[in-house]
């Protein structure tokens, strides 16, 4: 809620933005709910395997080399 009124204060809605909203959203609540249904049932080791994994695969998509590719 906090993010809608920072920007709608900051006047940054766009067409790109609602899009990519609409797009993500339901995406990052479907994470949450698989989360929250898995959480405790990984051990210790699983859930360190997926967190690093999952940083690791955010470092690769970030690096400058694949801007060409995204953008």
């Amino acid at each position: 809620m906090l993010i809608i009124i920072s920007y709608t204060i900051g006047g940054l809605w766009s067409s790109a933005i609602l899009g990519l909203a609409v797009i993500t959203g339901p995406l990052f609540g479907l994470g949450l709910w698989l989360g929250s249904k898995l959480f405790g049932k990984a051990s210790d080791e699983l859930f360190r395997k997926i967190c690093y994994t999952l940083i690791a695969i955010s470092a690769l998509v970030s690096l400058p080399l694949f801007d060409g590719m995204i953008r």
